[in-house]
C-alpha cells in the first residue's frame, strides 16, 4: 500500500486481533462438577468434561480486563478525542438489566461464573459490551484497517486448513499428538487415544465444539470478506483508491471464501446457509445497478452454483436435501405423530393422554390392585387383562400396564413404545415418577405456546420453543440470571423429551435462539435495549452505505461489518450466543461503528 504512509504497528490493535486469531483456536481439557445433582432430573455424578469453552472463557476475561484498564487511559488521556457515545444508551439499559437479573438471580454461582458448558457469566457478558467498546473507541487509519483484513484471512486459513482435515476425516482432536497438546498429563492415562466424538463424521466444526456454532463463525466471516472481492458500485474504475485490494490480494480472499463456503456446507447446518443467503440479499440490494447490467452473467453463476450444490450434496447422499423435505413435511403435518401426549401425577391416580383418550390410573390401598377410570370418571378396571397386562380399551391397547413390589414399595410401571415409565404412590406427595437416577419427580402440566403437531421443526427447536416461549412471562423486567437457562427449562418434561429428543434425561441446557435466551436470562427490557442498539446501527449504516461507493477498503470493511452483524442476528433466531462466536461479533460491530464514526463525519 504504497499511499499510506509508514507507520509504526498500532499496539492497540493486540486485542482485537487476539479475538479473531487466537481466541476460536484455544481448546484444551478442563473437568468440573456441574453443581446439577442437586435436582431431581440431573445424575447425582456430575462431573463434566470440556475442551472447547472453558478455557476460551479464561483467556476472554483475561484480556477483557487488560482491555478495560488500556481503554480507561485511553478515554483519560487529553489528547484523545472521544467518539460520541449517543448510540449506546440503550446498551447502558441492557448493561444495567444484566447486572440486575444477576443479583436476582436463581443461581448466583452460575450467574458469576457461567456454567453447564457455557460459561457465560455477567464478567463475560459485560466482557462483550467492553470489547465491542474498545473496538469501537480505538482511533484506527487505513493501515490498521489493512492489518486487521489480512489478520481474518490469516485466521480464516488456518482454519480452513483445520476444517479441511476434518472434511477428510483427520481431525485434529483425534490425533495423538495434537491431544497431548490440549490435554493436561494428569488425564493422559484415562482420555489420550481415547476421545470419540461425533466429529469422526466428517461434520465439520473446527475449533467451536458444534457444527451449529461452526456455521455461524463461517457464515458471519464470508459476509465480511464478500465485499472485498467485488469492485466499488462505481463505473469508473479510475474513482477505486489505492488503498483497496490489488489483483492478488483479490485473489487470495476468492480462494479464502470458496474454501469457507465448501466448509460451511460442510458444516450440515441449514441456519448457516440461510443466513448466507439473507447476506446475499442485501449484498444484492446495494448493488441492484450492477446487477441490472450483469443479470445474465449473474444467472449463469447463480444457475451453476446450484448444480455444484445438488451434485456436492449427491456426494453426500443428498443429506441437505433430504433436511428440506423433512422440513416441508413437518410443516404441512396435521396432527402429531406422537401417540403419547402427557403423563401427569396427580394425588390419587397417574393420569395419561395416549392417542387423543385420558385414561386415569391408580392402586387400591388394601388389596393393591390397578383401577382404570376414563376421562369421565367411569370405571374400565374390568377391561384390564391381568395375564397380557394391557387394557382392552379404544387405543391403550398397545401399552401395558402392571403393578410388581420390589423393596417393600408397589410400583405402577406403563411400557409405552418399549420404554418403561415406573410410578409409586408417596404418602405425602401422592403418586411419583420414579426417574433412572432413582430420583423422585411430580408431572405436572408443561405450560407450553404454540408449534402444536411442529415441535420436531428445524431438529426438535420447535419443541424447545414451545416450552421456552412461556418462560417469557417471568421475566419481563429482571431475567432469571445469566447462564441459568437450564435451571428455567421445565427439565421435568419427561413425555416432551421422548417424544422430540429421543431420549427423556438429555438436559436441554440451550433454547437455540439468541432473543429468547436474553430475554429469559437478562430480562425482556434487556432484550429490547439490546435490539434497539442493533436497529440504530443498521439504520444508521443503511444510510451510510445505500450511496456510498465502497471504493476505499475502510468503505468494504464498514459494509462488511454491517454484514456480518446481520448475519450473526440472522443466525440468532436458531441459535445461541456463545463463547466460540460472540467475541468476534462484537469486536466486528464495535469496529463497524467507528467506521460509520468516520464516515458519518465526513458526510456532514
Amino acid at each position: 500500500m504504497s499511499s499510506i504512509k509508514k507507520k509504526e504497528f498500532n499496539y492497540l490493535l493486540i486485542p482485537i486481533i487476539f479475538i479473531l486469531v487466537v481466541l476460536p483456536l484455544i481448546t484444551r481439557l478442563i473437568i468440573y462438577s456441574s453443581g446439577l445433582s442437586q435436582y431431581s432430573w440431573f445424575s447425582d455424578y456430575d462431573v463434566m468434561t470440556d475442551f472447547f469453552v472453558y478455557y476460551k472463557g479464561i483467556a476472554f476475561l483475561i484480556l477483557t480486563a487488560i482491555s478495560s484498564i488500556i481503554l480507561i487511559t485511553y478515554m483519560l488521556l487529553p489528547f484523545n478525542k472521544l467518539k460520541s457515545m449517543v448510540l449506546f444508551i440503550p446498551i447502558g439499559i441492557y448493561i444495567l438489566f444484566v447486572i440486575l437479573s444477576t443479583a436476582r438471580s436463581i443461581n448466583l454461582s452460575y450467574s458469576v461464573n457461567g456454567g453447564l458448558g457455557h460459561f457465560e457469566g455477567v464478567f463475560v457478558i459485560l466482557g462483550y459490551i467492553i470489547m465491542m467498546l474498545y473496538s469501537y473507541q480505538v482511533e484506527k487509519n487505513e493501515k490498521d484497517y489493512k492489518f486487521i483484513l489480512k489478520t481474518v484471512i490469516y485466521s480464516c486459513l488456518l482454519m480452513c486448513f483445520i476444517g479441511l482435515l476434518q472434511v477428510v476425516g483427520k481431525d485434529l482432536i483425534m490425533m495423538e499428538w495434537y491431544q497431548k497438546l490440549i490435554i493436561p498429563r494428569a488425564y493422559w492415562k484415562d482420555y489420550l487415544g481415547n476421545l470419540k466424538i461425533f466429529l469422526a463424521s466428517h461434520a465439520v466444526s473446527l475449533t467451536l465444539l458444534d457444527p451449529d456454532y461452526a456455521a455461524i463463525y463461517l457464515s458471519m466471516i464470508i459476509s465480511f470478506l464478500l465485499v472485498f472481492i467485488l469492485p466499488s458500485k462505481t463505473t469508473n474504475c479510475a474513482t477505486e483508491k489505492k488503498s483497496n485490494l490489488n489483483n492478488k490480494e483479490r485473489i487470495v480472499v476468492t480462494v479464502t471464501l470458496i474454501i469457507l463456503t465448501l466448509l460451511l456446507f460442510k458444516t450440515y447446518a441449514r441456519t448457516g446457509l440461510v443466513s448466507l443467503f439473507i447476506t446475499l440479499l442485501i449484498l444484492g440490494y446495494f448493488y441492484k445497478t450492477q446487477i441490472m447490467i450483469n443479470w445474465k452473467k449473474l444467472l449463469l453463476i447463480g444457475v451453476f452454483g446450484i448444480i455444484v450444490f445438488v451434485g456436492v450434496d449427491g456426494l453426500n447422499h443428498f443429506r441437505y436435501v433430504e433436511k428440506l423435505i423433512g422440513t416441508v413435511k413437518s410443516l404441512s403435518r396435521e396432527k402429531s405423530e406422537n401417540p403419547l401426549e402427557e403423563i401427569i401425577t396427580n394425588e390419587n391416580n397417574i393420569s395419561i393422554k395416549y392417542k387423543g383418550k385420558e385414561i386415569a390410573v391408580s392402586i387400591t390401598d388394601t388389596d393393591q390392585t390397578l383401577v382404570f377410570q376414563d376421562d369421565k370418571g367411569v370405571n374400565l378396571t374390568e377391561n384390564y387383562d391381568r395375564r397380557n397386562k394391557t387394557l382392552n380399551w379404544e387405543h391403550f391397547k398397545d401399552i401395558q400396564i402392571y403393578n410388581e413390589n420390589s423393596e417393600n414399595t408397589n410400583y405402577i410401571l406403563f411400557i409405552i413404545n418399549n420404554i418403561t415409565w415406573k410410578f409409586y404412590k408417596d404418602n405425602t406427595k401422592g403418586y411419583v415418577f420414579m426417574n433412572d437416577f432413582n430420583k423422585i419427580d411430580k408431572l405436572l402440566k408443561i405450560d407450553r405456546f404454540g408449534f402444536e403437531n411442529y415441535e420436531d421443526i428445524a431438529s426438535g427447536r420447535g419443541y424447545i420453543w414451545s416450552r421456552s416461549i412461556p418462560l417469557l412471562k417471568n421475566t419481563l423486567f429482571i431475567g432469571s440470571g445469566p447462564d441459568t437457562y437450564p435451571l428455567m427449562f421445565p427439565q421435568t418434561d419427561y413425555v416432551g423429551k421422548v417424544n422430540n429428543c429421543k431420549t427423556r434425561y438429555i438436559t436441554i441446557d440451550k433454547p437455540h435462539n439468541f432473543y429468547l435466551l436474553t430475554g429469559i436470562q437478562t430480562g425482556i427490557i434487556s432484550l429490547i435495549a439490546w435490539l434497539v442498539f442493533l436497529l440504530l446501527y443498521i439504520i444508521r449504516s443503511w444510510q451510510i452505505y445505500k450511496n456510498n461507493q465502497l471504493s476505499s477498503l475502510r468503505d468494504k470493511m464498514g459494509f462488511g461489518c454491517l454484514l456480518a452483524v446481520i448475519s450473526f442476528m440472522s443466525n440468532g433466531f436458531f441459535n445461541d450466543s456463545s463463547l466460540q462466536t460472540s467475541p468476534i461479533f462484537y469486536v466486528l460491530l464495535g469496529v463497524g461503528m467507528d467506521i460509520n464514526h468516520q464516515l458519518q463525519k465526513e458526510i456532514s
